[in-house]
């Protein structure tokens, strides 16, 4: 399992690196980082039905966040918009595919909004302090430093699970919110 959770940081790495620097990434890194989420997955004993359910669920989900975001553009220039020309990088979309397999539903929603959070606050001190200077936001590339950060914190703290909204159900129905 050291293997794996190794060579999902080295990809995370690259992304993250090829991201800020060049604004595109290869796409073969996203076939690399998917497998290997897959299979430590797999490794983490999670059933094909329980991954099946929630990379379904997680798709969908994404489907209709890439659908919304299309209509809404499109509409809001009175023309349909192809956002994977103008506005979202195929390189961005291909990560967030690839988060589909890593976390079960809540745990994918809620990294899903806060990355995108984080990575626009992140984006906006960089370019107030001139160290980037493109208007274009490395998506992918902030993304993959959080779940590098993320990966590390979860696999120091063991209570912490990816694959089960198990903890979520449980810190909400205590009244935490």
């Amino acid at each position: 399992m050291l293997i794996v959770r190794v060579l999902i940081i080295a990809v995370l790495s690259i992304i993250f690196v090829q991201d800020l620097l060049s604004r595109s990434v290869q796409w073969i890194l996203f076939l690399c980082l998917f497998s290997c989420l897959l299979i430590l997955r797999v490794m983490e004993h999670d059933t094909i039905k329980e991954i099946s359910v929630s990379l379904g669920i997680n798709l969908a989900f994404l489907a209709m966040q890439l659908l919304a975001v299309t209509i809404y553009f499109s509409i809001k220039n009175k023309g349909w918009i192809n956002i994977t020309k103008a506005l979202l990088g195929w390189g961005d979309v291909l990560f967030l595919l690839c988060l589909t397999v890593c976390f079960s539903i809540l745990n994918y929603l809620f990294f899903y909004m806060l990355s995108l959070l984080a990575s626009l606050i992140i984006w906006i001190i960089l370019r107030s302090i001139n160290l980037i200077k493109d208007r274009h936001i490395p998506l992918a590339g902030f993304q993959a430093i959080l779940l590098i950060l993320l990966f590390i914190a979860v696999w120091w703290i063991k209570p912490l699970n990816l694959n089960s909204d198990n903890r979520l159900f449980q810190f909400f129905s205590d009244g935490h919110i």
